[in-house]
């Protein structure tokens, strides 16, 4: 008799796993590529050996627009081990306004952190570039970059790893102060993102310092023409778009003043005028398909 009890019991167990309420939740780490966010790039990690590929691009679903998916156990338990690669493909756009991104990023390995989301940037990409073969990401590092970008963390609010880990998050709750100094704030980190990323994919063998210093002097010409970036002053979401040549001029002058050994908080490089901006179309997010059976680490 105990013997019949215990093989029912058994059994009550196993077929109330196999239920679909009940169905075994699959743990995933995310990685959100930023521009502002980017779909459609594909996301590959590299973790000491171990290489991989997330288990989507990066999506366009309510919640979750830019990020990919990862559930391979080392990098869900350990991601901080591994160095993420968001690379675009021919659908690749910001879901802001639309704009076609052909710039690849890179997050450092040292940066992404146990049960957080982590965000690939033209930021993280300049960083990694900073860092010697070997070295591991570390926020003296970003702070250098931030610094020659023209960029006040201080004034943030918050913690360079908190701006390089969950980007969005970050610009999103400076626009929601509805304060000037926030706003303007705001406007800087997406105009110097959109710059890096135009300033990085045309000087690909420039060095980190020169392509810092030219995006602070192209991005202050944008927000000049533009003072309310990313929108115009007639509220239209827009886009500014630097031609390569453009931007290879203002890294070479920047180049020649630093091997001059001209200080670098001295270097004013001429800016080639700023085009007109673009007016873009926002890609509206959709609900994701059910049955996923994933949950974000963040």
């Amino acid at each position: 008799m105990k013997i019949k009890l215990l093989t029912a019991s058994v059994a009550a167990v196993l077929l109330a796993g196999c239920g679909s309420d009940s169905d075994p939740v699959v743990k995933t780490y995310s990685v959100q590529a930023y521009d502002p966010a980017v779909i459609d790039m594909k996301v590959s990690y590299t973790c000491g050996e171990l290489t991989g590929e997330a288990d989507e691009l990066t999506t366009n679903y309510k919640g979750m627009v830019g990020q990919a998916r990862i559930s391979h156990v080392d990098v869900v338990t350990a991601p901080h081990e591994c160095e993420f690669v968001l690379s675009p493909t021919e659908t690749s756009r910001d879901s802001s306004n639309g704009k076609p991104i052909t710039t690849e990023y890179t997050i450092p390995q040292g940066l992404a952190q146990v049960d957080g989301l982590v965000t690939g940037s033209p930021f993280t990409t300049l960083i990694a570039s900073s860092l010697e073969d070997g070295e591991v990401y570390s926020p003296e590092v970003a702070e250098k970059v931030f610094s020659d970008l023209g960029i006040d963390i201080n004034a943030i609010g918050v913690s360079v790893d908190e701006l390089l880990l969950n980007t969005e998050k970050v610009v999103q709750d400076l626009q929601a102060q509805e304060d000037e100094g926030a706003s303007a704030i705001a406007t800087q980190l997406i105009a110097t993102a959109n710059v890096v990323s135009d300033v990085i994919k045309a000087n690909p063998e420039a060095s980190p310092e020169s392509i810092s210093i030219a995006a602070k002097a192209i991005t202050e010409e944008v927000i000049t023409a533009n003072p309310d970036y990313p929108k115009s002053e007639t509220g239209e979401v827009i886009y500014v778009t630097i031609p390569a040549e453009d931007t290879q001029k203002v890294v070479g002058d920047v180049q020649d003043a630093i091997d001059a050994g001209t200080p670098t908080d001295e270097i004013k490089p001429d800016v080639p005028t700023i085009p007109e901006p673009e007016v873009g179309e926002p890609i509206d997010p959709v609900d994701p398909p059910t049955g996923t059976g994933g949950t974000g680490g963040n």
